[in-house]
């Protein structure tokens, strides 16, 4: 090739690489403008196109993996973000260092992304789209299992959570989660033999079902606890193994509190006269820790306390400054890990409580406003309780009356007309 040619070449490049960097950092302000993008992807084209043409190989083979970034950036298989935005600037770095190098013949100064870069770059981003994806979803199960478990009959409900768990675990499996794959696909099986009716519905198997819901929000956050999750593989066999003849003898009734008549106004429900009546004592049911592992218990209890202490460091937080909404957060994360650690052990009870705790500091949150005095003494109430339940250090009937008690000063602060939940979820959840 000439050296007019390539000098053309180069000159070229030196016009269209400020139009791109341009488009690039339009891209990462404003991911949704679609011109910056098609620029971007224009640009790319032509270097591609052209260094071809010249005989730059090795220019052309750079521009060709930075055109792919860009084309599944236009069909929406990746997000813009920091790092793919690093990606794109030090290929167009790399560009202009070997547009440099063509004219002094010298060798490149900045380095290109090799192609097991790029991919990783690309496998990344596309995790992170499949979490927050996940994440919605899961929240969105765990609501649905909630009103499930206050009415077991309700077989469309099961039905749609089946299919979602489906294709959670067929896409985790995509990206290259196994363990959440496996854990999806396990809780699947048990959704499935419910809805066959070889399985009874029950109480039971919709705490299980939650437990592995939190696992699966847990997860992807960070490594699940071998041992919790080798637990929850165990119960969902359990409770896959379980008799027909179970279900024969087991009648399933939805609870008489359990009745909500249509919502009137899109967000609040009229609840019946039955719904509205405190909680019983009676009705709340301890958990039996002697049924339960020793083992299991063991390092439940040891992750409990951590989460325990570190709610009561928030607390105080809170004390001094009753607006501090990372406290609250912080409250709320702690009882989320509460709730699923308890409920994949098996400490129902435990794992309830925290929920109705998770549900108020979400509301708190949610309402940007300080915390009242009230509200906060409530909470501490509610953590002494925990901590109580969690080591088995109480007296069966007053701990009872104490959750009762609980359960009826949260609900007289949830406001009624955001709350996710008709108040019959926080009947039955004591059941």
């Amino acid at each position: 090739m000439s050296r007019e040619a390539i000098e053309s070449f180069v000159d070229e490049i030196r016009d269209e690489l400020p139009r791109m960097r341009r488009a690039f950092a339009i891209m990462h302000a404003w991911p949704d403008d679609r011109n910056a993008l098609l620029e971007a992807h224009r640009l790319t084209h032509s270097i591609k196109g052209t260094a071809a043409l010249v005989g730059v190989h090795k220019l052309s083979e750079i521009a060709e993996r930075q055109e792919a970034l860009l084309e599944q950036l236009l069909d929406g298989r990746l997000t813009m973000s920091d790092g793919l935005r690093d990606t794109l600037e030090r290929m167009a770095d790399f560009i202009e260092s070997f547009a440099d190098s063509l004219q002094t013949g010298s060798v490149p100064e900045a380095p290109a992304p090799s192609a097991i870069e790029v991919k990783t770059i690309v496998m990344a981003e596309q995790v992170v789209g499949f979490r927050e994806e996940a994440l919605a979803a899961l929240r969105e199960l765990a609501e649905k299992l909630d009103n499930y478990r206050c009415d077991l009959t309700r077989w469309d409900l099961l039905a749609d959570v089946r299919r979602r768990v489906h294709s959670l675990h067929e896409a985790a499996a995509g990206e290259g989660l196994p363990d959440f794959a496996d854990l999806g696909r396990h809780a699947e099986q048990l959704l499935q033999r419910v809805l066959d009716r070889t399985v009874p519905p029950s109480e039971n198997a919709a705490d299980c079902l939650q437990a592995c819901v939190d696992a699966l929000e847990q997860r992807l956050d960070r490594d699940l606890d071998e041992a919790i999750r080798q637990l929850l593989h165990e119960r969902l066999d359990e409770l896959c193994d379980s008799s027909s003849k179970e279900l024969v003898e087991s009648e399933v009734v939805p609870p008489a509190a359990s009745r909500v008549d249509e919502p009137n106004d899109g967000r609040s429900a009229v609840v019946s006269e039955v719904a509205v009546q405190a909680v019983s004592p009676d009705s709340v049911e301890l958990d039996d820790r002697g049924e339960l592992s020793e083992e299991m218990l063991e390092v439940f209890t040891e992750e409990a306390e951590d989460h325990l202490r570190q709610i009561y460091s928030a607390f105080t937080e809170l004390e001094a400054d009753p607006s501090r909404m990372s406290s609250i957060q912080e409250v709320r994360r702690s009882a989320h890990t509460i709730k699923g650690a308890a409920g994949s052990v098996g400490l129902r009870l435990v794992s309830k409580l925290s929920h109705r705790m998770e549900d108020l500091l979400d509301v708190l949150f949610s309402s940007q406003q300080p915390i009242a005095a009230s509200t906060l003494a409530l909470l501490y109430d509610t953590t002494d309780a925990l901590q109580d339940l969690v080591h088995g250090n109480f007296a069966p009937e007053g701990m009872q009356v104490t959750v009762a008690q609980l359960f009826d000063s949260a609900e007289s602060r949830w406001p009624k007309a955001e709350s996710r939940y008709p108040f019959p979820h926080w009947r039955s959840s004591t059941r």
